[in-house]
């Protein structure tokens, strides 16, 4: 392994350390039909949970960047907002062009922003510094149960794959937190789809169509795979909407991304694994 591994792996861990799950009330409604022969994941509040709405980009120079740069308060504000005052634009320019939920690539935006601010060096790499900015701002933590759930899954040779609104940390991240690497974990990188490489991101259709496609392959009908994520906009409806059974995580206050009063479209929600895990009725 690699120092610079280590060292990305250590910083994970130690976000991770800092969050904890936000119990809800729900309780699971709905049922799932049979066979199940393929499952697939969102990550972000699904499989990790996540800390996104937390805190903004542009709050408070964090403790996790100043160990690496000398920045001041001030020019962090302005670099931060140039930053995303990029993503705005790139986005814009993406949608003009007709791509549907458009998505950046974050190392080409830090390095665009870099050199606009050639006064400013980094006193690490630049993967470093967008690591630590993302666990800054996104820390993430296993959800109790998954492991259990993933090691059911493989025990049963069904077919494992993942839809993420992502960047190039978001596999480091899951299998640090997992502690082993994802085809151990029982994901097939063939069914494995990352927004960053597409240029694209959910609820955009064209990432469920692949996974269709892709499932195909293996002759699995988007009705005999289960779809988990945990928002009603970004993953279920567009899930639905190409044909997959669904099922909404709600077991994290912080995870859940639509109203906690709104009546779901999901085939299935639940706020803890074990209670997937018993719906989907397979012997361990």
């Amino acid at each position: 392994m690699s120092a610079s591994l280590q060292k990305f792996q250590n910083l994970i861990q130690a976000a991770s350390n800092k969050f904890k799950l936000q119990p809800t009330p729900f309780l699971r409604q709905g049922s799932l039909n049979h066979p199940i022969k393929a499952v697939v994941f969102d990550v972000y509040g699904t499989l990790l949970l996540s800390g996104q709405s937390a805190t903004s980009p542009q709050a408070k120079f964090p403790p996790l960047l100043r160990e690496v740069s000398t920045l001041s308060e001030a020019l962090w504000n302005e670099l931060s907002q140039f930053k995303e005052n990029l993503i705005t634009q790139s986005h814009l320019i993406a949608k003009k062009s007709g791509t549907v939920s458009p998505e950046i690539t974050i190392n080409e935006i830090w390095l665009e922003t870099l050199r606009s601010f050639p006064l400013f060096s980094l006193d690490c790499s630049l993967e470093e510094w967008v690591l630590r900015e993302e666990l800054s701002f996104n820390p993430c933590h296993p959800i109790p149960g998954v492991s259990l759930l993933l090691e059911l899954l493989r025990s049963q040779s069904i077919p494992l794959g993942i839809i993420s609104n992502a960047q190039w940390y978001t596999p480091l991240v899951l299998e640090t937190l997992y502690q082993d690497d994802l085809s151990t974990l029982g994901f097939d990188q063939e069914h494995c789809l990352w927004s960053y490489q597409n240029g694209y991101s959910k609820p955009n259709p064209r990432l469920f169509q692949e996974m269709k496609e892709s499932l195909h392959k293996r002759q699995i009908s988007p009705s005999q795979c289960l779809y988990l994520g945990n928002d009603e906009h970004k993953d279920i409806l567009p899930a639905l909407e190409m044909g997959f059974q669904t099922a909404l995580y709600v077991g994290d206050q912080t995870s859940i991304r639509h109203q906690i009063t709104d009546q779901s479209a999901a085939h299935f929600v639940f706020s803890d694994y074990s209670d997937l895990t018993a719906a989907l009725r397979f012997s361990p």
